[in-house]
């Protein structure tokens, strides 16, 4: 998933929520440094280095910490971004964590808005299902980024003899790895079970508590036949009972 600054993306609130409420999300907002150690950084409406992973999601997950009223008003913006900067794995984990927050306010008043993300990662999962089998995006920026270590290695001229054997040995490692993504071949699609769907998973929950089976099995079908992991036999059979 890209990195995106903690600034950048507080931009995009800034005229949307109260004084209050942005001072809630900066004082509260948990980032990553470098995507290895978690920091308090209060002070996101500054320019600075701060590189932060997965950040809409970082800052959806603050939003409900305070509201649903906040998360919503919140996932309005990180929707935005998402959708003009995010490829398609990042849009399917950032829509899965949207069902998460938004479920845990089913009782006030949050059920319409996670069965909404759940449907919105079920649209995208035909190419979803596609991209987890031939990891083409996965493999492509694991590819540059280890190309640009060995262009920064080689740039380095200021180490030592000894460190110099080391960086030897990186860039041979680095070189097969790209070679091995690059030979690459994906499973057959008729073969190939991604791993389980969040969306049509908590649809299909979602719809058989509410007595609505038969959209229910639509989903579990929809599913299977795109070839997410689950027990989606089983679920259609239990459901299909109750018809």
């Amino acid at each position: 998933m890209e990195r995106y600054r903690a600034s950048q993306l507080f931009c995009y609130l800034k005229h949307y929520l109260s004084k209050p409420e942005l001072k809630f999300i900066a004082e509260n907002l948990t980032v990553y440094l470098h995507s290895e150690r978690e920091d308090k950084y209060p002070l996101i409406n500054k320019e600075d280095d701060l590189i932060v992973y997965a950040v809409p999601s970082v800052f959806c997950v603050t939003a409900a910490k305070h509201s649903l009223n906040l998360l919503r008003k919140v996932s309005i913006q990180m929707d935005k971004f998402v959708s003009n900067k995010f490829d398609i794995i990042s849009k399917h984990f950032y829509f899965d964590n949207q069902i998460g927050f938004y479920y845990s306010f089913r009782n006030e008043g949050g059920l319409e808005d996670s069965i909404n993300y759940c449907l919105k990662q079920i649209e995208l999962s035909k190419d979803a299902i596609h991209e987890f089998r031939t990891k083409k995006i996965e493999n492509s920026r694991l590819i540059k980024s280890y190309k640009d270590n060995i262009d920064d290695i080689l740039s380095d001229t200021h180490k030592s003899k000894s460190a110099d054997s080391l960086m030897k040995k990186y860039i041979k490692d680095y070189r097969e790895w790209i070679l091995e993504l690059e030979n690459f071949v994906p499973p057959p699609e008729k073969e190939y079970i991604g791993p389980e769907h969040t969306g049509f998973k908590r649809i299909c929950i979602i719809y058989e508590k509410q007595g609505k089976y038969e959209e229910a099995i639509k989903y579990a079908e929809m599913a299977k036949n795109d070839h997410w992991g689950g027990t989606w036999d089983k679920r259609i059979v239990k459901l299909e009972k109750n018809i």
